[in-house]
């Protein structure tokens, strides 16, 4: 399902979980308000960028309770120089909806995060996008869902749509 926002270009659609992801979240779940997602996960260990290494740190500085999705032994960090990239991904799991400081200091970290990696570039149709991946955790009675949301967009205005969804708002319609 998609919901298209035209007019800020920018787009948010359900998508699939991957594979790896609903045992590790469900078990991460209890660990953190925020969890920070992996690009990858290869062998069970979850690979993240070396740029997110200072997230989790910036976030509890912040005030937000947040960790990584693979705890220590499970995690690796990577860093790719002079590739190519098909989108500039930033990966988030909230595991309840957050309230409104923890909101704003998650948008003020990822509208940092996004104007780091748009630095030096020119927004293009043709350029990469920038896509946010939001996992979040719904408690139905005994039944926990998990839903995948990705915004896509070319610039900052990316973070408008995503803060609502960090409060636990529908998508938009």
């Amino acid at each position: 399902m998609s919901y298209d926002q035209a007019s800020s270009g920018v787009t948010v659609e359900s998508v699939p979980l991957p594979e790896w992801a609903s045992g590790v979240l469900r078990e991460a779940a209890s660990r953190a308000d925020v969890l920070v997602l992996p690009r990858a996960v290869r062998d069970g260990r979850g690979e993240y960028r070396s740029a997110d290494l200072p997230v989790v740190k910036l976030l509890r500085a912040a005030g937000v309770d947040a960790d990584w999705a693979h705890q220590a032994p499970d995690r690796t960090f990577v860093a790719e120089y002079g590739v190519k990239e098909d989108a500039l991904v930033i990966g988030l799991f909230v595991t309840q909806a957050l309230g409104q400081e923890s909101v704003v200091e998650v948008t003020r970290w990822l509208l940092g995060r996004i104007r780091q990696m748009l630095t030096g570039r020119t927004p293009s149709k043709d350029g990469p996008p920038v896509v946010v991946e939001l996992v979040r955790l719904t408690v139905q009675g005994d039944r926990l869902d998990l839903e995948r949301l990705r915004v896509t967009g070319k610039d900052e205005g990316i973070v408008n749509a995503v803060a609502p969804l960090l409060r636990g708002d529908p998508p938009p319609r």
